[in-house]
């Protein structure tokens, strides 16, 4: 599982705070949906969530963020 929390955007990427349960959503991830990349720019504190958790989610949200939106609070539960 990843919980994600919004933090900002710009025209080509979209950043959140990440984690693999809503109480540890102290990393950081970069969604570059201009480029279709994926930047762990800093791992949670106490569990990393999977990278194809991470990956999914990103797939899912990817037209989204593409379009202008960006939710306050996004996840992926297998």
């Amino acid at each position: 599982m990843v919980f994600c929390d919004y933090r900002s955007n710009t025209d080509k990427d979209v950043t959140y705070a990440y984690g693999a349960s809503p109480e540890d959503i102290t990393g950081v991830v970069t969604f570059h949906y201009k480029d279709d990349l994926i930047e762990i720019v800093k791992a949670p504190d106490k569990e990393d969530p999977p990278v194809r958790h991470v990956s999914w989610l990103y797939k899912k949200h990817r037209n989204n963020f593409k379009n202008g939106i960006f939710k306050k609070k996004i996840s992926f539960e297998s």
